[in-house]
Order: structure tokens, then sequence, then C-alpha cells
């Protein structure tokens, strides 16, 4: 029998704590984004898959910009 293997990324010697911490921020967001996406989709009936990347899309660009220019 063959283990399944898991593909993993290298770990590049620039990465930091720093950067993983980011990285983790930007997931959570994408996740608030398109559940929030979901319901104003659904909200304003325009609920297609289509329309909720777009939505998400729209609030992870505005979001990430408040968020990452708060942090400066």
């Amino acid at each position: 029998m063959e283990q399944e293997r898991t593909i993993q990324q290298p770990r590049k010697s620039g990465d930091s704590l720093v950067a993983s911490a980011s990285r983790q921020q930007l997931i959570e967001l994408l996740d608030e984004c398109l559940n929030d996406a979901r319901m104003l989709a659904i909200k304003h009936r325009m609920n297609t898959e289509e329309n909720q990347v777009r939505l998400a899309v729209a609030l992870l660009r505005e979001r990430r910009r408040e968020l990452f220019s708060s942090q400066k």
C-alpha cells in the first residue's frame, strides 16, 4: 500500500512569523468576505456564483486596503 502524500509548499528562508500572521489574516478576511457576499447576493436577489465571487473580490480588495493601511 502506498501512503498518501501531503503536498506542502517549501518554506522559504525569508518567511517569518509576521508573514504567516498576515497570510492567516488574509485567509480569515477572505472567508468573511465570501460569507458577506453570499448574504448580500441572496438579500438582493442576485444569487449566482458569479455574482457572489465578484462581490467577494470587491469586498476583499477594499477590506484588505483598509486592514493593511491601518497597520502601518
